[in-house]
């Protein structure tokens, strides 16, 4: 909205980069000569000098870029002064919430979070830069994986079920079959005394 205003006033975009004088000097051109010391020299300038600062724009990012459930993932919340992400605002504070949950709120960038369902999760953050009172939120979607980890152990789980069967098996059938000598050879003996 300054900006806006200020283009009204300034319409050339480089004085929103070098407001000061070249913008006030746009408007005693417009207005006359004696126009710097008017009041509408000096709001203009302030609008200007405003709008030269530009309004906060929030990026959140995530890593591991791949997310599985009961993993740990850490989130970021940039807040930047320029639409070209390139000033980062030093004194914020930060509101994390997980689809309508609120999380938690810090002063720090960055938070780590586990999943422990698989599915579709947002993540919120919401920037206040403490300086000026400006705030943005950003938000991002991502897909939670179920862990690897979680199924390779269920797979050995179940391949030391099937080796424990197959020794039992082994096992009863080695009894089966001595049994099976025992008795012959008693049957041998009895036929032999007989």
């Amino acid at each position: 909205m300054l900006r806006r205003i200020c283009l009204a006033f300034c319409p050339n975009e480089q004085h929103l980069n070098n407001p000061g004088f070249d913008c006030c000097a746009r408007v005693s051109i417009t207005m006359g000569p004696g126009t710097r010391k008017s009041w509408l020299c000096v709001f203009t300038v302030a609008l200007c000098l405003a709008a030269a600062q530009g309004q906060l724009s929030v990026l959140v990012s995530y890593w591991p870029n791949e997310v599985y459930v009961n993993r740990e993932v850490t989130f970021t919340c940039l807040p930047y002064t320029d639409p070209t992400y390139t000033t980062l605002v030093t004194n914020a504070s930060f509101v994390w919430m997980q689809g309508d949950v609120r999380l938690n709120e810090t002063q720090d960038m960055q938070i780590n979070m586990t999943f422990i369902t698989p599915g579709y999760a947002n993540v919120t953050c919401t920037a206040t830069d403490d300086d000026t009172g400006q705030n943005d939120t950003s938000s991002v979607w991502l897909s939670v994986l179920a862990d690897n980890n979680e199924k390779e152990e269920e797979e050995e789980e179940e391949e030391e079920v099937v080796v424990v069967v197959v020794v039992v098996v082994v096992v009863v059938v080695v009894v089966v079959v001595v049994e099976v000598q025992v008795e012959e050879e008693a049957q041998e003996r009895k036929n032999c005394l007989v």
